[in-house]
């Protein structure tokens, strides 16, 4: 069997609407958010699994669709937002907030550079979704993956690059391709093989 593979980003959240949040994985859907998750009944074919990540809004925006087919069950897999700010020095933020503190990390383009403990590396991105991405490759039938804007994002570039070594020009390569082509909130995207 073929593998067919969708990936869905999560449904508005409150930090897309420009909300303070505690953290990065408690942040819910908002009211939009939940007409858009219920929307996707209608646009996604029967999955045979629907993977999400450990971040509630991709549970909330499969919640639907898993009560659509409740033959299924989600899967968790560790496809959640690239979080290379420290989730505990950024509690109670917005985007606002944190704009200068964004600049400053893509600025810097080290790809080793972690911003707190609590915090990712860019190579740590690439190895996670890399790892993902492998796993895909390896199922068959149809998937449903919802996921985040940047891990989405990182998904396709990946696929039009060769990397041999991962350094600054690879992470601000990353940052003016890959990171710019916006993916809208409950777009659906299929992952094509080559």
């Amino acid at each position: 069997m073929s593998h067919e593979c969708w990936l869905i980003r999560h449904g508005e959240s409150l930090a897309n609407a420009g909300e303070r949040t505690p953290d990065p994985a408690s942040v819910p859907l908002t009211a939009l958010g939940w007409q858009q998750a219920h929307e996707l009944i209608q646009r996604l074919p029967k999955p045979h699994r629907v993977i999400v990540s450990q971040y509630l809004r991709t549970h909330q925006t499969a919640e639907p669709l898993l009560k659509h087919y409740p033959d299924l069950q989600a899967e968790v897999w560790p496809i959640h937002e690239f979080t290379y700010l420290s989730p505990s020095l950024c509690r109670d933020t917005n985007q606002d907030d944190r704009r200068p503190l964004v600049e400053e990390y893509w600025q810097r383009c080290d790809p080793d550079y972690r911003h707190a403990s609590d915090a990712e590396s860019f190579r740590m991105l690439i190895e996670r979704v890399q790892a993902a991405m492998q796993r895909l490759q390896a199922l068959d039938g149809i998937s449903c993956v919802f996921a985040h804007g940047q891990i989405i994002r990182t998904m396709l570039w990946l696929q039009t690059q060769t990397i041999t070594t991962l350094d600054h020009a690879v992470m601000r390569r990353w940052n003016t391709d890959g990171g710019s082509r916006l993916v809208g909130n409950a777009e659906c995207i299929p992952l094509l093989w080559e």
